[in-house]
């Protein structure tokens, strides 16, 4: 198992509780343990997957906050290099969908997780009565697109508290 992780704190967390719960002697064996940004340590981890064997299977649970963290372009090396990976990825729609605009900084946005949809784009769908849906149905086109991925499964999840939707999507 490989951990990575950005907050030293949440880190910290996660090996005081693996500790607690009996695994502390797999840590630096089984367990590993990185601080730092996924996409950093992307080649590393599939360098680990390639030198366990021919098989390349790998699962990457990629628990995003947000939808920056866990660039497009990532996924599709991923799955280009390891040819049994599998990616389960947290996509947080409803959060891209509200701040996104014509503007040169949800471009930017957009480049950085490896999406497109042109100013002009944006702007007739926001004139549209449903915009929000056309904007999602371009996101759910461009995702498995993007990505290089033949099996492509999102799951739409609101939750109740936030009264937001995200998308738990599995890539293959």
């Amino acid at each position: 198992y490989i951990f990575v992780e950005k907050d030293g704190n949440a880190l910290a967390h996660l090996r005081q509780v693996l500790i607690e719960r009996g695994h502390g002697p797999l840590i630096d064996d089984r367990i590993h343990l990185i601080h730092g940004e996924f996409v950093d340590n992307s080649g590393r981890i599939m360098e680990s997957v390639r030198g366990r064997g021919r098989a390349n299977r790998a699962i990457f649970m990629l628990d995003q906050f947000g939808y920056t963290d866990a660039p497009l372009p990532t996924i599709r090396e991923i799955l280009s290099k390891l040819e049994n990976a599998e990616v389960i990825l947290t996509f947080a729609t409803d959060s891209l969908i509200d701040y996104l605009s014509t503007d040169e900084a949800s471009q930017a946005i957009l480049k950085k997780t490896g999406l497109s949809i042109s100013p002009t784009d944006i702007a007739t769908a926001k004139q549209e009565r449903d915009w929000r849906r056309a904007i999602q149905y371009s996101l759910h086109r461009q995702i498995p697109a993007q990505t290089g991925a033949k099996y492509y499964t999102p799951f739409f999840i609101r939750s109740q508290d936030a009264h937001r939707d995200f998308w738990l999507i599995h890539l293959s």
